[in-house]
């Protein structure tokens, strides 16, 4: 019978042993932020709860234990590190981890900047379906980190192919599925001096999603397409809006801006869809664009006030009906016919209207102080 705590008990394995010939630097040590690439591996990993970590190193092995020897870490030496493949290590590994938990993370240290919702995701989607193997997916591509069953391990030991642990997994008769995520650092690893660029620039950005990570958000949420249109037509308002400021000296975070005015509906089809849509994003690793959209309805006099990407986006949204872009008091009067007979909905009908206008005269006032144009606002 099976130990109910091992059956439910998550580990993971990361493989850093080998020479980083293609990188020509040892790809675990590079910076990254504030940073090592191994140390964002591991913090992440113990971010989503993932305590019981076995590290396979070889090359440079003094430094990297050294490195994290504060981080309750198992360490695994592949002596032979030089003359043997990645498959090698890997099964150090799992020798480690037989019979100590009920699944297993694998990834390959060079893989940093993945998110702790994905690991969430394949937890659930494994306890789910029952599968064997779960792997990430962005864009049709599978990526790190991948969660395997502990039943795995043995067949993978026994395994005396020459395809590594790719192969392995291929020849076994056992349940894998593939799961979709909006995470794009699954693919991001750093073996070559143009990926390692990649991974640096990204790690800047990866605070807010770009607009094709926009776009795998609103899959994996299953927004319908009359949203994601309005979505984009309120991203190009707020940009004008951003970019009309800028020019007059004044400078708002134009990512952040273009990803909370793109997904600030996201939640559309839900009660109280402003809070509901910020718990959402919250919970797939963006606070800051979840802060916009839980006020894009109602926004508090503070926002109003900074002139800042809340009232950008707020102002943006009162500004579009579905996909085009509309004068504040066309927008506010459709509501108002509609909700006449509604005092408590005509008054906050009003409020919204009063709070967008106050943003647009503080708009006209920033871009009047520049000596700027304002004809469009």
């Amino acid at each position: 019978m099976k130990d109910p705590d091992l059956c439910i008990s998550t580990s993971a394995l990361i493989v850093a042993a080998g020479l980083s010939s293609r990188m020509k630097r040892f790809k675990p040590l590079l910076p990254l932020g504030e940073k090592t690439i191994i140390e964002r591996v591991v913090r992440t990993l113990k971010d989503a709860g993932i305590e019981n970590i076995v590290l396979v190193t070889g090359y440079h092995a003094d430094e990297i234990e050294h490195l994290l020897a504060d981080q309750n870490i198992t360490f695994i030496r592949n002596g032979q590190y030089a003359d043997t493949q990645m498959f090698e290590s890997v099964k150090l590994g799992m020798h480690a981890l037989a019979g100590k938990c009920g699944r297993f993370f694998f990834l390959p240290g060079d893989i940093p900047l993945f998110r702790p919702h994905t690991l969430t995701v394949l937890l659930d989607v494994m306890e789910n379906s029952k599968a064997d193997v779960a792997s990430p997916v962005y864009s049709g591509k599978r990526g790190h980190p991948a969660l395997v069953s502990q039943e795995m391990i043995q067949k993978i030991l026994d395994y005396s192919g020459g395809a590594g642990l790719k192969g392995a997994l291929a020849s076994l008769p056992c349940t894998k599925v593939d799961v979709s995520v909006p995470d794009p650092g699954i693919l991001m690893d750093a073996d070559t001096p143009e990926d390692y660029l990649n991974l640096l620039h990204y790690q800047s950005v990866m605070e807010y999603p770009t607009p094709e990570v926009c776009m795998e958000i609103f899959d994996w949420f299953d927004v319908e397409d009359r949203i994601i249109g309005h979505g984009r037509a309120v991203a190009k308002t707020a940009l004008e809006l951003t970019d009309d400021l800028a020019r007059a000296g004044y400078v708002l975070n134009r990512p952040l801006v273009e990803a909370a005015a793109l997904l600030h509906d996201i939640a559309r089809r839900e009660k109280d869809h402003a809070l509901c849509g910020s718990i959402w994003l919250r919970h797939i690793g963006y606070p800051a664009v979840s802060q916009i959209v839980k006020v894009h309805m109602d926004i508090p006099q503070q926002a109003i006030n900074e002139l800042d990407e809340r009232a950008i986006v707020y102002l943006a949204d009162k500004l579009v009906i579905e996909d085009k872009r509309v004068p504040l008091r066309e927008r506010f009067e459709k509501a108002l016919i509609r909700f006449g007979n509604d005092p408590k909905t005509s008054s906050a009908i009003l409020e919204r209207m009063s709070n967008a206008q106050r943003i647009a005269d503080l708009i006209r006032e920033k871009i009047a102080e520049s000596g700027q144009s304002c004809e469009k606002k």
